[in-house]
């Protein structure tokens, strides 16, 4: 389930977003995949596990949470103190003990159903019916994770303009987005590669960034490259202009991308 789900969530967004490298951590498209298939074979595993089916869907709603937690943390550190990240962590990673209830409890019962199946000795086909039925019911839901239509056109546009800055000569051939003050380490004329990520979440980390205006229709692309350049770009809506800044961490890669 949680491989098929992993796979579909992740391809409808390369096949909308052809040549554009997303922001992936911490594996890449692929390896993200995989990790949720081993994350979600783990919580079938808590869930199925004990006689008391009550007590199995808690101990894997449980387990879910945790690892909630742990990758909203891995996700806003650096971004805030290790207190404020630890409390955040803990406030969007405890909802989703609640969310998984129904994951594990479908986990609990496809478990259920071929456990009877193979006391009964029923045929292989009839086996497999609602384990079929439920990775497909996963790949249908993984197809939502696609990105609307606002988010791919501003990643479209971030990735237009960071292929002009890339090809410019110099600083005043730069797009009219990164020239101004708040962009001073952009690679002009180097052929780097670089991920995009696209985010509406925790804007006010790059404050000085944003409109004073328009707060609620507001987000960001973050374009890194693994040299530890990192350039973000607000946009106060898809069509209009962006208030781009940009850092250099030396030795502070991009993270994973597809």
């Amino acid at each position: 389930m949680g491989l098929a789900y992993g796979l579909v969530a992740m391809a409808v967004n390369r096949s909308a977003l052809p040549g554009i490298t997303l922001y992936l951590p911490p594996a890449g498209w692929l390896g993200n995949s995989f990790i949720l298939a081993g994350v979600t074979g783990l919580l079938g595993l808590v869930a199925a596990w004990p006689a008391s089916a009550v007590l199995g869907i808690a101990l894997g709603c449980g387990l879910s949470a945790l690892f909630f937690i742990a990758y909203a943390i891995m996700r806003l550190q650096g971004a805030m103190n290790l207190g404020a990240v630890i409390v955040s962590g803990i406030a969007l990673g405890l909802p989703a003990g609640w969310i998984a209830v129904p994951i594990v409890a479908a986990a609990r019962w496809g478990a259920q159903w071929v456990a009877e199946a193979i006391a009964n000795d029923a045929p292989a086909l009839r086996m497999m019916l609602v384990p079929a039925f439920l990775v497909a019911i996963a790949a249908f839901l993984g197809a939502f994770e696609m990105l609307g239509n606002d988010a791919t056109a501003i990643l479209k546009r971030t990735d237009r303009l960071m292929q002009q800055g890339l090809a410019a000569t110099d600083a005043a051939s730069l797009p009219e987005a990164f020239r101004n003050p708040a962009v001073t380490h952009f690679p002009v004329g180097r052929s780097t590669p670089y991920t995009l990520e696209y985010t509406g979440q925790d804007l006010d980390r790059f404050i000085s960034l944003r409109p004073a205006s328009n707060y609620g229709e507001q987000s960001a692309v973050i374009a890194r490259t693994k040299e530890g350049y990192t350039l973000v770009c607000i946009y106060p809506g898809a069509t209009r202009a962006p208030s781009c800044g940009d850092t250099w961490q030396a030795g502070r890669g991009g993270g994973a991308d597809e």
